[in-house]
Formats: structure tokens, C-alpha cells, sequence
């Protein structure tokens, strides 16, 4: 880490930071490159978030090779997430095992923005 500052904001105290990121993805070929990035905490609810800059300009094929692999990891997520959906939508057309009770139950057990995140994206 280089240089460091602190300055008060209106809204945020702000540490100015010179940092040297580490990354093998650079598209310039280099191991480590030098960015300027702020970090602000809020001064009424102390959320912390940061500014950087310029984003690090990275290979193109390390980036399509993440997000391929981001959006395989969401296609299992997603195909388990509906796969548990048929099994306990099976489990409830059985006239046998049918249950008012338990349909709510189930429903209820669904975290509205994983719901949200899945069916947002198919």
C-alpha cells in the first residue's frame, strides 16, 4: 500500500488510499498495478463503501472463463432450487399425503429474494 489520506466529507469520512493490486488476469501482463481508490464510511449509518478510479483492465478470456463459470453456478443453483420445487410439488399432489398445512409451510420456507434472484434470471 502507498500513500494514504483522510479528508471529511459532507456526507462521509473519506481514507484516499494508492494501493497495489496483485493479479495474474492483468491484460497489460503484469503481476501487480497501482490504483487510487476511496473509502468512504458514511457519517450517519457507517456503511462503508469504496470508489475506485479506473477498474483494472483485465484479459478478456479470464473474464469470459469467470463468467462462464459464474453462470454454470447459477444454472445448478437455479436447477436445484426447481428440482426441490417438482419434488414438494409431487409430494402435495399425492392424495394421500396431501396436507393445506403443509402447502403453506412450504411456500413460507422460500426466502422471497433468493425467489426473486432465480426466477429473475432464467
Amino acid at each position: 500500500m502507498g500513500a494514504t489520506a483522510n479528508k471529511d466529507g459532507v456526507f462521509h469520512y473519506n481514507t484516499l488510499l494508492t494501493l497495489d493490486l496483485a493479479s495474474p488476469y492483468f491484460s497489460s501482463g503484469r503481476q501487480e498495478e497501482r490504483f487510487e481508490v476511496v473509502v468512504m464510511e458514511h457519517k450517519e449509518d457507517g456503511h462503508i463503501s469504496f470508489s475506485i478510479d479506473s477498474f483494472p483492465d483485465m484479459d478478456p478470456v479470464a473474464l469470459e472463463h469467470f463468467y462462464i463459470q459464474k453462470v454454470d453456478q447459477h444454472r445448478q443453483s437455479r436447477d436445484m432450487f426447481f428440482s426441490k420445487i417438482d419434488r414438494e410439488t409431487d409430494e402435495m399432489a399425492n392424495p394421500e399425503t396431501s396436507d393445506p398445512a403443509k402447502l403453506a409451510v412450504a411456500v413460507m420456507d422460500y426466502d422471497p429474494h433468493e425467489l426473486l434472484v432465480l426466477l429473475n434470471t432464467i
